[in-house]
């Protein structure tokens, strides 16, 4: 047994009694304050590239389609739905884990002109 054999050896039989779990959270990678100012703010034009689709040769093939159905999608949606604001009194509730989402989001809708 040479001695990186000998260490890897005395690394296996050493772990499974550290009891620690190594999580990698992927949606925590754009969050990056020394990367992206305001890393917690939805900047929808961000300038700074996200992590979003992966990068380099793990980069998303349908990243550009899945940007340009958002972009449909949002805009559209926007399009038929009265002005709203994100009510503050409502807490959201999100999910992460490979994929981060909300799954609540509290909006007050802004009262429509009466029309006459």
């Amino acid at each position: 047994m040479n001695f990186i054999d000998a260490h890897l050896l005395s690394l296996i039989l050493f772990v499974p009694t550290i009891a620690a779990v190594i999580i990698l959270l992927l949606p925590a990678g754009n969050r990056d304050a020394a990367v992206y100012p305001e890393p917690c703010a939805v900047q929808l034009d961000r300038e700074t590239p996200t992590l979003t689709f992966g990068t380099g040769i793990h980069r998303c093939l349908g990243s550009h389609l899945a940007r340009m159905e958002m972009r449909v999608l949002i805009t559209q949606c926007l399009a038929r739905l009265p002005e709203f604001q994100v009510d503050d009194r409502v807490p959201a509730r999100s999910y992460a884990g490979m994929v981060y989402g909300i799954e609540a989001l509290g909006l007050r809708w802004t009262p429509e002109a009466p029309s006459h």
